[in-house]
């Protein structure tokens, strides 16, 4: 006989398993909707880091960050879109890099020094993506960039732009009106050579991979992988040792060209 109490035990425990199943459901679902788009860019960083092409699909892109294969459309109308938030998501990346080398700096030569070395160290480790961020594949018919790159974009020259003004190539320059072009003038000039110099790099290290040694070539067929893996890792370190040797020549031939300015 089904009697009130009886109904509220059984209905009490099938609201408690719908409960459970919805959880479950809940549970299943990889990303909330609101982180979405985070992890959508989050998984083409890594497809990118592991490919170092941009040749990959939307639809691979959703299987890998384990959404619907028209996931990725909800916020990015086209691979454009997605491509403009992968290089975004690179200046944030180079930004957070910038400010950790920089802690504890007070000297803004050392400053701009340790963002320099910061900023080669980012474009030799990620190519691919340094090549989306200051390449010509986001550039638009009017020669323009996405906004959304923009703006991170301009917080990392904000950063370069701070450590001039204070004096990071020698000599203080009051951010005022009048010395607008003058600053400009010392970003560009500065920004250009360790952009060249960091296109450099990544080629040079690019080709090693590709090319070892013959010495590394030894030592990959006779150690193991942890060995390898070191071997590159001194080589990568020996690469930014050198650079940093160059930034200050870079930096000493800014300043004593900016002294006749």
């Amino acid at each position: 006989m089904l009697t009130s109490a009886t109904f509220k035990a059984n209905w009490g425990n099938h609201n408690g398993n719908s409960e459970s199943m919805s959880k479950a459901r809940t549970q299943e679902r990889p990303y909330h909707h609101g982180d979405l788009r985070r992890s959508v860019v989050k998984a083409a960083l890594e497809i990118l880091a592991e490919t170092q092409s941009l040749e990959f699909s939307l639809r691979e892109l959703a299987r890998r960050a384990g959404v619907s294969h028209n996931a990725p459309y909800k916020h990015f109308a086209d691979k454009r879109e997605l491509l403009a938030a992968i290089s975004a998501a690179g200046f944030e990346m180079l930004t957070k890099r910038m400010t950790r080398e920089i802690a504890g700096l007070g000297n803004a030569r050392e400053q701009l020094f340790a963002m320099l070395r910061a900023y080669i160290a980012h474009g030799v480790e990620n190519p691919a993506l340094y090549s989306l961020m200051f390449g010509a594949y986001l550039r638009g018919p009017d020669h323009g960039r996405p906004a959304i790159e923009l703006v991170e974009g301009d917080k990392m020259k904000a950063l370069m732009v701070g450590a001039i003004i204070a004096g990071g190539l020698g000599r203080a320059i009051p951010d005022t009106p009048r010395n607008e072009r003058k600053i400009a003038g010392a970003l560009l000039a500065c920004w250009s050579l360790v952009h060249g110099l960091t296109l450099l790099v990544t080629v040079s290290a690019g080709a090693l991979r590709q090319h070892p040694s013959a010495e590394m070539e030894a030592r990959m067929t006779t150690r193991n992988d942890q060995d390898v893996t070191e071997t590159e890792d001194a080589a990568f370190d020996s690469t930014l040792k050198i650079a940093g040797i160059v930034i200050g020549l870079v930096l000493i031939a800014v300043a004593a060209f900016w002294h006749f300015l």
